[in-house]
């Protein structure tokens, strides 16, 4: 059975509890709000990092905004990039070592691994819900870098959309270097119909739009626009915190329907934007120092205009910014 009908029959299934809750599993946890599917934390052994996939609207399915390709593949879906696994945490070059495009199936030497360890929270409730999670970041020569510790905070309201926040903070075991890139720190990989190719589109808060317009630009905040299978017109932001380093941010975006927040990327986006060039965006972290980042998705009906579009994500960039 496809692992995303899985998750539906088995919310279908459960007795009701709460209003965000959590079921483990040997090899995830399923995640429902409101009553209805919304996502499944991957431990990820086979992947070399942790991921959520699918994410889901408030109708809990069955068309996810993330692409379903390598997890649980639909026809027609697009097949490049096998690491872009739904939302996912890394950085290409950490000490020169890959923990970013580090897929078993990508190419290439120096792939590190983010291995999942345990669980250290899991509390479901009525208005909100906790998932936290320790990871290590391991070196090809299997020498601990970094610890993650992560926390997903999940939230009922509004009621129209789904909101979560992802709270991460990175202690370096040893010396490390983020070195300036563009692919870092918090990806998302969206079902075919955002592809520009299908007529979605990609905006920031300057009202910049596409691949073309925002790909390297700073901003608190980027959305991508699609319709989705199920006839869905729907927004996917991920906004930046304002305590978060180099804020705002720098996007690394494809029109394909990637994007991720880049706190770690300066000069290496110069030939997007020239104003990067005399910024170097490089990150060291001496033994027991920890970096701490936030973030908030937002998954919710879209706008068809960008100036609306800008309006009602500048908003939310408010309302987390405040918190």
């Amino acid at each position: 059975m496809a692992p995303l009908l899985s998750l539906v029959l088995l919310f279908l299934s459960l007795p009701l509890y709460g209003q965000v809750r959590f079921d483990q599993k040997s090899d995830g946890v399923a995640i429902q709000i409101n009553d209805k599917p919304f996502s499944f934390l991957h431990f990820g052994k086979e992947a070399r990092k942790p991921y959520l996939h699918p994410l889901l609207t408030i109708s809990g399915g069955p068309d996810p905004v993330t692409r379903s390709f390598p997890v649980d593949p639909l026809p027609g879906d697009s097949t490049d990039s096998p690491h872009h696994r739904g939302l996912f945490i890394g950085a290409a070059r950490v000490n020169g070592q890959d923990f970013w495009e580090n897929d078993p199936s990508s190419t290439g030497p120096g792939k590190g691994t983010i291995a999942f360890k345990e669980l250290t929270a899991i509390a479901g409730g009525k208005d909100r819900g906790t998932l936290s999670m320790l990871a290590h970041w391991v070196s090809k020569e299997g020498q601990l870098w970094l610890v993650e510790r992560r926390t997903m905070t999940f939230y009922t309201e509004p009621m129209d959309m789904r909101t979560f926040d992802i709270d991460l903070e990175l202690e370096a075991m040893e010396p490390v270097t983020f070195d300036d890139q563009q692919g870092a720190v918090i990806g998302l990989r969206l079902a075919l119909p955002f592809d520009t190719h299908y007529d979605g589109w990609a905006a920031n808060a300057a009202g910049g739009v596409r691949e073309a317009e925002v790909r390297g630009r700073r901003s608190p905040w980027l959305v991508w626009i699609g319709i989705t299978s199920g006839g869905q017109r729907m927004g996917v932001a991920i906004i930046d915190h304002p305590s978060n380093v180099n804020h705002p941010t720098r996007w690394e975006v494809q029109d394909k329907g990637f994007f991720s927040a880049n706190p770690f990327g300066g000069q290496a986006f110069e030939q997007f934007d020239p104003t990067a060039g005399s910024e170097n965006a490089a990150y060291t972290m001496q033994r027991g120092d920890k970096l701490h980042l936030r973030y908030r998705i937002v998954i919710y009906p879209a706008e068809r205009e960008v100036t609306e579009t800008v309006g009602k994500v500048n908003g939310l960039f408010r309302g987390f910014g405040r918190q």
